[in-house]
């Protein structure tokens, strides 16, 4: 259907105002931000869909279709348009009860106002156990005039990476992470390298992300990854 037509407008128990939140869209007078909260597959047999399996699982396509959903968890349109810069961390490696920053500039580069909704993901590598291909760790909201540009900032607390070896014991084991932002599951930018140690600093870093634009949005940050639902 996705391929005929150029939008589809879904909403889930929207409410008495559903009429009139899908005629304000439909007609232009309010811009939509809306983001998937689950993987839309391309049929039945794709089942399950979710965003964040296993690398393993992600080799092969189907014989008669592509593997990938059709819609990938965080997609989500605009009558405008964003871009994202180059991704910056404030350290190099995290230790357990550090708080880094990772920090992004987006920008509207439509001709309408527009809100975005900017996604921090990681990618767990070099673990003695498996972790899946993709891990939401953080989104914030920004709104944006056209033409204008903002720093977002997410803060990575090192309980956000942490997660239960063989024997069922919580902890940041040694190892690393591959980070990324963008605007949707499949839509990142460039990844970072982020090194975990397992011992703990002296003095653990705590950054704290603050925006001060009056056009940042809900601030929100360091979101673990069940802040928004997964498929």
């Amino acid at each position: 259907l996705g391929d005929r037509i150029p939008a589809i407008l879904t909403a889930h128990y929207a409410g008495q105002e559903t009429g009139t939140a899908a005629a304000e869209i439909i007609f232009g007078d309010t811009n939509p931000s809306g983001k998937l909260t689950l993987s839309w597959p391309r049929s039945v047999g794709h089942l399950p869909a979710h965003y964040s399996q296993q690398q393993s699982s992600q080799i092969f396509d189907y014989v008669d279709s592509r593997r990938d959903a059709v819609y990938p968890f965080g997609h989500g349109l605009s009558y405008t348009t964003f871009e994202y810069g180059a991704l910056q961390m404030s350290a190099a490696a995290i230790h357990p009860g550090d708080i880094i920053e990772a920090t992004v500039r987006v920008a509207n580069t439509g001709q309408r106002a527009g809100t975005e909704i900017a996604q921090l993901y990681v990618t767990g590598e070099t673990f003695a156990i498996a972790r899946p291909s993709l891990e939401l760790k953080g989104f914030r909201r920004v709104s944006l005039e056209p033409g204008q540009s903002q720093e977002v900032v997410f803060q990575i607390k090192a309980d956000d990476l942490s997660f239960h070896d063989a024997s069922l014991n919580r902890g940041l084991p040694a190892g690393k992470y591959l980070v990324r932002v963008g605007g949707a599951s499949a839509e990142l930018g460039e990844p970072r390298t982020l090194t975990t140690r397992a011992e703990p600093r002296s003095n653990p870093l705590i950054a704290s992300a603050v925006v001060t634009s009056p056009h940042s949005g809900v601030p929100h940050s360091g979101v673990p990854h069940s802040g928004v639902p997964h498929s």
